[in-house]
C-alpha cells in the first residue's frame, strides 16, 4: 500500500481564505466587525505569522502576539456561549 505524499499548502489556504474576508467592513459606530477581526485573529493563528490586508503572508508572531489573539478567541467564545445561555433561560428575547 502507497502512502499518499503530504504537501503543505498553508499559505495557500490562508492567502484564499482571508480573501473572502473584507478587512475594511465598519459597523454605522465606526468599529469593526467582531467577526472580521475572529476570522483574522484564527487564520493568523493558523498560519503562525502576521498577514496583511491583501492576503500576504508577513512576519511571524511573537508569543505576545499569539497569546493575544488566542485570548480574543477564548473572550469571544465565552461571550458567545453566555449570551446563548441567557436566550435559552429567557433572561434575553
Amino acid at each position: 500500500m502507497a502512502r499518499k505524499k503530504q504537501t503543505n499548502n498553508k499559505s495557500q489556504n490562508v492567502q484564499l481564505t482571508l480573501s473572502l474576508i473584507p478587512s475594511n467592513v465598519k459597523r454605522k459606530n465606526g468599529f469593526r466587525h467582531p467577526n472580521k477581526a475572529s476570522k483574522r485573529f484564527a487564520t493568523e493563528l493558523k498560519a503562525g505569522a502576521h498577514i496583511d490586508r491583501n492576503g500576504e503572508i508577513m512576519n511571524p508572531l511573537t508569543p505576545t502576539q499569539k497569546a493575544y489573539r488566542s485570548g480574543y478567541l477564548d473572550y469571544s467564545s465565552d461571550q458567545a456561549g453566555l449570551y446563548k445561555w441567557k436566550k435559552k433561560k429567557g433572561i434575553i428575547k
